[in-house]
């Protein structure tokens, strides 16, 4: 069993290192250019927060990729107050051209990293819980998504705003451990437990 939760360990170690590279990977093609964002994205729900905003990057070549930095707050009325740093990676494999107006990403899977900052989420006490028992962090949390996306030419629809192009986005997430529970507990539990929503506007400088 511990070797399973070292598996597990390295495996949110290795998602940390591939969204930390997806940066470098721009870079190389762009040059210093890389550090300004392609845009801004602001959310509601979808696990990273009540609300949340930050930047964006278009990844790869015919933009099929995004990398978003996020930060999400959650208010004292709704679980908090919570305060969320996230790091985004979505890939767009599928698009559908609606002329020179519209494109429409049907299917693009994801994953993020979360991280939830405060004392209350400090490690788990060693004294009143044996060891092992708590082996989960409670701070971070590894996500998996997917995601469906309408991007729509801001130089043709909105021309006087500045705007190259917006988007509207849905997605369905859930994390490691809600994938563990279910898997433990999949009698008994349904998978669209773990699921949860997010909905976002994405806009393009």
């Amino acid at each position: 069993m511990e070797s399973y939760y070292i598996k597990l360990l390295n495996f949110k170690v290795l998602t940390l290192l591939l969204l930390m590279a997806f940066p470098i990977l721009k870079a190389n093609s762009q040059g210093a250019r890389f550090l300004i964002p392609d845009g801004a994205v602001t959310q509601y729900g979808g696990s990273i927060g009540y609300g949340s905003v930050g930047i964006s990057y278009d990844l790869f070549k015919g933009e099929r990729g995004n990398l978003d930095f996020t930060f999400g707050y959650v208010p004292e009325s709704k679980g908090g107050p919570l305060r969320i740093l996230a790091g985004k990676f979505s890939y767009k494999p599928l698009r559908i051209k609606v002329k020179d107006i519209t494109a429409i990403y049907p299917v693009n899977p994801g994953t993020f990293v979360s991280y939830t900052p405060g004392e209350q989420f400090e490690k788990w006490s060693k004294t009143q819980y044996p060891k092992g028992y708590y082996w989960w962090s409670k701070s971070t949390r590894i996500h998996v998504s997917l995601s469906t996306e309408a991007k729509f030419n801001g130089e043709k629809l909105l021309p006087k705003t500045g705007l190259k192009a917006f988007s509207i986005y849905s997605e369905l997430n859930t994390n490691d451990l809600y994938g563990v529970s279910w898997f433990k507990n999949r009698d008994s539990m349904s998978f669209l437990e773990i699921v949860r929503v997010g909905y976002g506007v994405r806009v393009y400088f």
